[in-house]
């Protein structure tokens, strides 16, 4: 057998390099147009208020339809 001088191609690295790549060209375009002021999104934030103040019953539902939304 020959002695492998490279790491291989395939795996987990290529998949996480692409996701993380992603995620910052997401991040720059949405702070290019004002969504992401400070790393807060207005619309989340004011969800996630409600969200919080819910019980647990109540936060089932505001899940269910934030997601259909």
């Amino acid at each position: 057998m020959k002695p492998k001088d490279h790491l291989p191609f395939f795996g987990i690295g290529p998949l996480y390099v692409a996701l993380i790549v992603t995620l910052t060209a997401v991040g720059m375009i949405l702070s290019a147009k004002g969504c992401l002021d400070s790393g807060i999104v207005p619309v989340l934030k004011t969800k996630l208020r409600v969200h919080n103040g819910l019980s647990q019953k109540q936060k089932r539902k505001f899940i269910t339809e934030f997601l259909k939304a």
